[in-house]
């Protein structure tokens, strides 16, 4: 029998959850779910307070006055890109922004574009109100909703998830930015949620769509990898594939004119967002918080600083893909591993990317076998969510790009260092594996295939016997 398959399907040939609903099932996901609520609705109410009190009683100007970001630039992330798009040829007749986007993305945009700014917003708020609310049931629906029996208890939990996610920093900032990943978000929750249903291909479309226009959900395929859906993991990556090109072709200019003005335009933004400084006001990323420290104490040049950090974010994104594929024995850590991936290999994590996250989240919620460490995941989760815009230097970065760049690495840390879980893989893992990681310090080649010793190969039939 193949040790990889057997050992997979030991893992997860059915849902890390329990099938019997109880009263203990109902009482752990609602006394979570109160946890983040109440948590959110308190760091929400302090973030009120205090920037009320700067703008209206210090009578200070942005950004003491909001935790969002500046009012004269609200919605602009929409209004931008659809203007850009509305022209046909986004790369090179960009409107006012950096068409940083891929080329499906605004051709759907030219789609949907209009001149009014009243009918464009309408048009997003209308798409995000659908998709996004959408997107979140059907993950409850599969994950939280079946531990619960009662219908009263239902809606309680219901309300107290809506509440959560209604208060939250991240949905709030994207759209008060016009972003359009709360509508990623949503595909990836679709994706996430009918993966392991009849759907699935549904869920492939969804996620397909959200690849073709930003590229970073590829790293939700790991999923349908891990589950050896080999279908669902190749299915979003050719549609993607497929749409980008028709991007390219359905642009003006054509395949060439569009590659060319997508790098120029990627390359433009990189040096503006990520080596300058116009993405470190509102950036969660580790990466600007040790920038900031570089710049501020003169610790370091940029290019070491982003050089270095480049294969720290590599080999990240390589042990993560590891451990949900090979090591993860929770269903929750291994959707918040693939998670992180999407969101902290890119250089820049906006606030808004923690959205990302809402899988994980709520698959915790739903683990009533999560323990401890659940317990320090869920704190990470519910402080992602909230503002904390305090603190402000003259150059107006606050305090909040150091503490949430601090969450992301605690949760990485709490899901990741799990020596029970690593010791119990490399057991039970084809001793082939092992070569893996011994690569991945290198950041050149993950997937080197060296032969196995003999004392290797020797156990690995040992353990296949079994």
């Amino acid at each position: 029998m193949n040790l990889n398959y057997a050992w997979n399907r030991q893992r997860f040939a059915e849902p890390n959850l329990p099938d019997v609903e109880s009263e203990e099932n109902a009482k752990t996901v609602i006394s979570r779910l109160r946890f983040v609520a109440q948590f959110v609705f308190i760091g929400f109410a302090a973030s009120i307070a205090f920037h009320y009190g700067q703008g209206h009683i210090m009578h200070r100007g942005y950004p003491w006055n909001t935790y969002l970001f500046d009012p004269a630039d609200r919605f602009n992330d929409w209004y931008n890109p659809v203007a850009s798009a509305r022209m046909g040829d986004p790369y090179f007749k960009n409107h006012v922004a950096i068409s940083n986007y891929f080329p499906f993305a605004y051709l759907a945009l030219s789609i949907v574009s209009c001149k009014s700014h009243g009918a464009s917003l309408l048009i997003y708020m209308t798409l995000c109100a659908a998709l996004f609310p959408t997107g979140v049931y059907v993950l409850w629906n599969k994950t939280v909703k079946p531990q619960i029996r009662d219908r009263s208890r239902r809606w309680q939990a219901a309300l107290l998830l809506a509440a959560s996610l209604g208060f939250s920093y991240p949905l709030q900032f994207a759209i008060d930015r016009g972003n359009t990943d709360v509508l990623i978000a949503a595909f990836c929750l679709l994706y996430v949620a009918l993966l392991r249903t009849r759907y699935a291909s549904l869920g492939s479309v969804a996620l397909a769509v959200g690849i073709a226009s930003k590229g970073y959900p590829a790293a939700f395929c790991l999923l349908a990898l891990a589950d050896r859906r080999f279908k669902q993991a190749a299915l979003p990556l050719l549609i993607a594939a497929a749409l980008t090109v028709v991007g390219l072709l359905g642009l003006a200019g054509g395949l060439q004119h569009n590659i060319v003005g997508l790098n120029t335009a990627v390359t433009l933004w990189h040096n503006l967002y990520v080596v300058g400084h116009l993405g470190m006001s509102h950036s969660s990323d580790p990466y600007h918080a040790l920038q900031y420290a570089a710049e501020r104490w003169r610790l370091l040049r940029i290019d070491i600083l982003l050089g270095l950090y480049h294969i720290f974010s590599f080999e990240f994104a390589c042990v993560c893909a590891f451990f949900a594929l090979f090591v993860s024995p929770r269903r929750w850590q291994q959707v918040t591993a693939v998670c992180l991936a999407a969101i902290i290999f890119p250089d820049l994590i906006a606030d808004y990317k923690l959205l990302a996250l809402l899988p994980g989240l709520l698959f915790i919620v739903a683990d009533r076998e999560a323990g401890s460490r659940g317990r320090i995941a869920l704190f990470c989760y519910a402080a992602l969510l909230i503002p904390k815009q305090y603190l402000f230097d003259d150059n107006g970065m606050s305090i909040g790009i150091a503490l949430n760049a601090m969450l992301l690495i605690l949760l990485a840390a709490t899901v990741l260092v799990d020596p029970e879980a690593w010791s119990t893989a490399s057991r039970l893992a084809p001793a082939r594996l092992a070569w893996y990681l011994a690569v991945l310090p290198f950041g050149l080649e993950i997937c080197r295939r060296l032969p196995l010793t003999e004392i290797q190969r020797k156990q690995s039939h040992e353990m296949a016997a079994l």
